[in-house]
């Protein structure tokens, strides 16, 4: 067990110092990832993802998370790994199409709606 006056670098940081990271970048993150992707929810999903990369990162205390007041470095460290995870995610969109269930499209393949009453048909 560490001694209780270990310095700080090499705890794994403080959850607070973790989340006030998270509010600093968290908007220009989404911002940039948006941009790339041009879809809210799915920028959302890649900027969550990237700061849970970032959480394990820190856990380990591993460059540049290893001091949590070293701005300059971790944005670089998020913007990249947001890059990437959006690049990637671009080009999936590319070869795969989704398509909203929210907003059905009709469906139009020539099928006849069923006849409203047994009078309506002709049986011979």
């Amino acid at each position: 067990m560490p001694a209780p006056d270990a310095p700080a670098s090499t705890s794994p940081p403080a959850l607070s110092s973790f989340a006030a990271l998270l509010e600093r970048c968290q908007r220009p993150l989404y911002t940039f990832v948006c941009g790339i992707v041009n879809d809210d929810e799915q920028a959302r999903d890649l900027v969550q993802d990237t700061f849970v990369d970032a959480w394990r990162v820190a856990q380990r205390s591993a460059p540049p998370f290893d001091d949590l007041a070293a701005d300059s470095g971790i944005r670089r460290w998020l913007f990249h790994a947001a890059y990437n995870r959006a690049v990637s995610a671009w080009r999936r969109g590319r070869l795969i199409q989704w398509h909203s269930l929210d907003r059905p499209r009709p469906i139009t393949t020539g099928w006849q709606a069923a006849p409203s009453s047994m009078e309506d048909q002709v049986i011979e």
